[in-house]
């Protein structure tokens, strides 16, 4: 399958987050990751290390080739709002879930 990622979440029970993927398409031979998808999974890392800017940039390339993804703008609305808002030190891109 061709996957990209969700999020990083630590559920309740956890001490360690695991990470969730969505699945985008069945794999067939010899077919490659989509272009969008490698802008997409630049910005995932970029936004997880704190870089919005770069966040910013690398999903806006996602978009321009798929314009309708909800992941792709989801992430880059929550990368604009850090980057004009820069959160704590103590900030984690972890969803920490506090109940079951």
């Amino acid at each position: 399958f061709v996957v990209g990622s969700v999020a990083l979440s630590q559920p309740k029970v956890k001490t360690k987050p695991v990470e969730i993927f969505t699945v985008l398409d069945e794999r067939r031979p010899g077919q490659s990751e989509p272009e969008w998808l490698r802008h997409y999974e630049e910005g995932v890392r970029l936004f997880r290390s704190r870089d919005f800017a770069g966040a910013i940039t690398a999903f806006e390339s996602a978009l321009a080739q798929n314009p309708d993804d909800w992941l792709t703008n989801d992430y880059l609305e929550k990368s604009r709002a850090l980057a004009a808002t820069p959160p704590g030190d103590d900030w984690s891109a972890v969803d920490v879930l506090t109940s079951k």
